[in-house]
């Protein structure tokens, strides 16, 4: 026990000082308010008469019974630091009613929190905590993807243009997208602009790329023809460049080059089914439109979450242009907002690849 204070008072008439503590100093030291052993006050206390010490100030009295009631005794209230706490004086009560001791030893102690008031401090901290991280986290990760979407976009762009610089047809495309040319030729061309970048063949046992076998999810949920969830195979069906920073891109060139070709599709409701006609028929589209190539690309790899409108994107690739693609599936809002650097640029539905298509 270290620094303590006591009192103890009685009727009577008032002894000198010396006689509290047995020290001049130690009374001048108090009054000053410097540190003194109370140990040492304690154990040289005999007994304090009225009038209290000078250094014990602030003080006021009342009373209270013996233990078992009788005569009333003075209970000494100290306010002010470093002042003695409150002590029971037994002096006037009989042996037999009074309680265990005459004087009450009590240390000293700086304010301080109880452990019931830190732990709901720490239990309002983890909620709060558990409330808000995840929120957070999400952000970051959104920020991070944001930023490789743009590099990866960029670097897609720079390495064409490179590709029409050798050439020597600036603006147009149909040199490297050459009819002639098959996705792996091309593919393996369009490699060599990327700087430190490696050629993956398509397939899913593609040689020195069998971390890549994984399909993706559409920025909207549709519907195959199984009835389940449909998942996109693109990024295994067409070979594949990866490159320095882990983006990798699947490259689809058209057989007629940049010249028009004609398309064709399922066509699919609002709410993601298959469109049918009345007899129960898929019903198709078709169009014509002059495209050199499709490049899909995912800026992490097969890391999460795989999906268009994400992390995965397809652009297009024209004679004169690299463009968005025409289909929404393929995240083509969230690609327009994110180089635009709208807020909150992702636009997707949030499904899991295994659920039942079920409406």
């Amino acid at each position: 026990m270290e620094n303590a204070s006591i009192a103890r008072v009685s009727g009577g008439g008032a002894s000198s000082l010396s006689s509290l503590t047995g020290t001049e100093q130690g009374i001048q030291a108090a009054e000053e308010g410097k540190t003194f052993s109370w140990r040492a006050f304690w154990r040289k206390l005999i007994e304090i008469k009225s009038p209290l010490p000078p250094f014990i100030k602030g003080g006021e009295s009342n009373y209270i019974p013996c233990k078992g009631g009788g005569a009333q005794q003075r209970r000494v209230l100290i306010k002010n630091p470093p002042l003695l706490p409150p002590v029971l004086d037994y002096s006037g009560c009989p042996k037999t009613q009074r309680f265990r001791t005459p004087y009450v030893l009590t240390p000293y102690r700086k304010a301080a929190f109880t452990l019931a008031e830190v732990l709901i401090t720490l239990g309002i901290i983890g909620v709060v905590a558990a409330m808000t991280l995840p929120t957070l986290v999400n952000n970051y990760k959104e920020k991070e993807i944001i930023t490789q979407v743009k590099k990866t976009y960029s670097s897609i762009n720079q390495a064409i243009a490179l590709a029409q610089t050798k050439y020597g047809t600036p603006g147009d495309n149909s040199g490297l997208f050459a009819a002639s040319k098959d996705h792996v030729a091309v593919t393996k061309e369009l490699a060599t602009y990327f700087n430190g970048a490696r050629y993956c063949d398509a397939g899913s046992n593609a040689k020195g790329c069998k971390d890549l076998n994984y399909k993706v999810k559409y920025a909207t949920k549709l519907q195959s023809s199984s009835g389940n969830v449909n998942m996109a195979s693109d990024m295994l069906s067409f070979p594949r460049i990866v490159l320095n920073n882990g983006a990798v891109l699947a490259i689809k060139s058209m057989e007629s080059g940049c010249d028009e070709v004609e398309e064709t599709g399922t066509s699919f409701n609002p709410d993601g089914t298959i469109q049918k006609d009345e007899d129960g028929n898929i019903v198709t589209w078709t169009r014509i439109r002059a495209v050199c190539a499709g490049i899909y690309f995912d800026v992490n790899g097969n890391k999460l979450p795989n999906q268009f409108g994400r992390d995965v994107y397809r652009i297009d690739v024209y004679r004169d242009r690299v463009g968005d693609s025409t289909w929404g599936a393929y995240g083509t809002q969230s690609l327009h907002n994110i180089l635009m650097d709208k807020k909150n640029p992702f636009v997707y539905v949030n499904y899991n690849s295994g659920d039942k298509f079920e409406w």
